[in-house]
């Protein structure tokens, strides 16, 4: 498979994923900061910004901007912006560990392959063809990636082609 067929993937599985997603990048990346600071009702709605209705209009610059926003979406918002961050990540897959790209590969690995509660309520939402085509982007990066093959591999042997993998974490959904 090449990077366009890859990439052209990712779009098929996707093309279907264009509601208006509750939060934007930014918000998410505001959303870390209120751990440590009040966030007003203003700067929360500044940080709306442009809601994107697609995708595919999301830039690797405003993801990269927005570099810890990827933990903060809720259900709905990840699962719009994820073909983004799959994109992202096979277009940077051999970025520099300490380069902004790099930082953000790191976080989507993490997302994408720790097995947690948390994670998995997020990401179990996905269609099978979605699926597919996330194991398909880690086969990707632990083809490609240097610095984080293994982490994609273990997420992939663990969690994406385990069949007890999504049951052995006990979903928990706060109340």
């Amino acid at each position: 498979m090449t990077l366009e067929d890859l990439i052209a993937e990712i779009q098929r599985c996707f093309s279907s994923t264009a509601s208006v997603p509750p939060m934007t990048v930014r918000q998410a990346h505001l959303a870390d900061q209120s751990l440590f600071r009040e966030i007003s009702d203003e700067e929360w709605q500044a940080a709306r910004g442009e809601v994107h209705v697609r995708w595919l209009d999301v830039s690797d610059a405003e993801l990269c901007a927005g570099l810890s926003a990827l933990d903060h979406f809720d259900a709905s918002s990840l699962h719009f912006y994820l073909p983004a961050y799959l994109r992202f990540s096979v277009r940077h897959v051999g970025a520099d560990l300490l380069s902004a790209e790099g930082e953000l590969l790191g976080s989507i690995v993490h997302t994408l392959t720790h097995k947690s509660a948390y994670n998995l309520a997020r990401l179990s939402g996905l269609a099978d063809e979605q699926k597919h085509c996330v194991v398909s982007v880690l086969r990707w990066i632990a083809a490609h990636s240097q610095v984080y093959a293994s982490d994609a591999q273990k997420g992939l042997d663990r969690l994406w082609l385990n069949p007890e993998g999504w049951a052995s974490v006990e979903l928990q959904i706060p109340t």
